[in-house]
């Protein structure tokens, strides 16, 4: 089993102010979310300004993996910047470490038009905006960014029906409050999962999300 853990440090400008509202899962019913997360949601589909760093930390059996994460968003310009750079693979019983510096992948949009680019296969590909091109482009690059691409931008284009873990929690409740990075958290605990057209709930997995109390925006994830 891989186990994924993703810390940001984020920050935030030009923001509207909100109430709760309501959150439905595409074709589903209304999901139960406690009132900490839906604010949150909802604060991020009002940001004209995002940007964040993270750190994203997988454990499968005997290794562990390290990646850094950036993410950047400007909506009154249409400017997106997503990135994943893969850090080093450490076997956890030998502590042997493998630099995995060459896995970069890069997802951008300057002015509503986007393209991608992977460093190790130097494969660069303009992205077609017509019928959702841009959309599927971030759903694509989900694998190669470890579901960066969908994270956070599944919560900033609150349209979209992006899959990101966050817009796909439900039956979350808050389990208290915690520090991260010092910074009081609420720490909420769900599951997240998916559904197909005739509506048979899939890849259904647990999720603990820490949302900072003071500015609503998330912390870490796993």
């Amino acid at each position: 089993m891989t186990k994924r853990l993703l810390t940001t440090a984020a920050c935030v400008a030009a923001v509207a102010l909100i109430g709760s509202h309501s959150i439905r899962a595409s074709g589903q019913a209304t999901r139960n979310l406690p009132i900490e997360l839906t604010k949150a949601i909802a604060y991020y589909a009002t940001l004209t300004a995002y940007a964040d760093t993270g750190t994203i930390v997988q454990e499968a059996p005997g290794i562990v993996d390290t990646a850094k994460s950036t993410t950047y968003f400007r909506r009154p310009t249409r400017d997106l910047y997503i990135e994943l750079h893969a850090v080093n693979s450490l076997t956890t019983a030998t502590k042997h470490s493998i630099d995995m510096s060459a896995n970069r992948h890069v997802i951008w949009m300057f002015q509503g038009e986007m393209a991608t680019y992977d460093f190790r296969s130097r494969s660069h590909q303009r992205v077609n905006a017509d019928g959702g091109g841009q959309v599927r482009a971030l759903q694509a690059g989900s694998h190669a960014t470890q579901g960066v691409s969908v994270l956070i931008p599944s919560l900033l284009y609150s349209q979209s029906r992006l899959p990101g873990t966050l817009s796909q929690m439900e039956e979350a409740t808050v389990a208290g409050i915690e520090e991260v990075d010092k910074r009081r958290c609420h720490k909420v605990v769900g599951v997240a999962a998916e559904y197909y057209p005739s509506g048979q709930r899939t890849h259904i997995r647990p999720v603990t999300v820490w949302i900072d109390i003071e500015t609503q925006l998330i912390r870490r994830i796993f």
